[in-house]
């Protein structure tokens, strides 16, 4: 990867982690709140951590039933391609959004577990739709190509189970880990470091 190319991911995710960040600060001056920075950090690095994780595990899953993978990322691949050096800040900027959803409109005040992780699949299959299209409009190229073409090959309904599965995972991680969430998002973020950067 060249020079240009590493500014141009660099651009490109500045500039998705300034309208998450310019909507969730405006939100909070509509509603007179405030940001918990510490909160907001466990959001980012424990979705930066379980994202590749999920990638990896689901990927590795999905090609041995299948015989293929069910995406590949086109980006910095590793892991075979289930996941990418630029994982962990795209599912970084999801974590903003998830904390903006929940903390600042609190979209996710229910108990119900199940809509909870409805929420958090349909949020999650929206938002990679959003980062493939507007990667594919500023590069031309796919950020990640999905081998099902149901739609297009910027997503698939396909990923609807492993999503709704990942909705429960992440609300019970949050709701355990609030309590000290500096300490956990530095966790977080080693064991991220570990697994994408550190093993193949």
């Amino acid at each position: 990867m060249n020079k240009m190319d590493v500014q141009h991911l660099l651009i490109y995710a500045i500039v998705w982690l300034f309208v998450f960040l310019a909507a969730i600060f405006f939100f909070v001056s509509k509603k007179h709140s405030s940001v918990n920075v510490r909160l907001l950090l466990l959001y980012v690095l424990l979705m930066a951590m379980l994202g590749p994780i999920g990638e990896i595990s689901v990927g590795a899953f999905y090609n041995s039933v299948f015989g293929h993978p069910l995406w590949l990322y086109k980006v910095l691949p590793t892991h075979e391609g289930y996941t990418s050096y630029y994982a962990p800040v795209i599912w970084g900027i999801a974590g903003a959004g998830l904390y903006f959803a929940r903390e600042i409109l609190g979209l996710l005040k229910t108990r119900r577990r199940f809509v909870q992780a409805l929420f958090i699949m349909l949020e999650t299959i929206l938002f990679e739709s959003l980062l493939n299209i507007s990667f594919l409009l500023f590069t031309g190229g796919y950020l990640f190509y999905y081998t099902p073409g149901d739609l297009f090959h910027i997503t698939s309904l396909q990923t609807l189970p492993f999503y709704f599965i990942f909705g429960f995972v992440v609300m019970d991680f949050i709701k355990q880990l609030k309590k000290d969430p500096l300490l956990n998002a530095t966790m977080f973020a080693l064991i991220m470091f570990v697994v994408v950067f550190l093993t193949h």
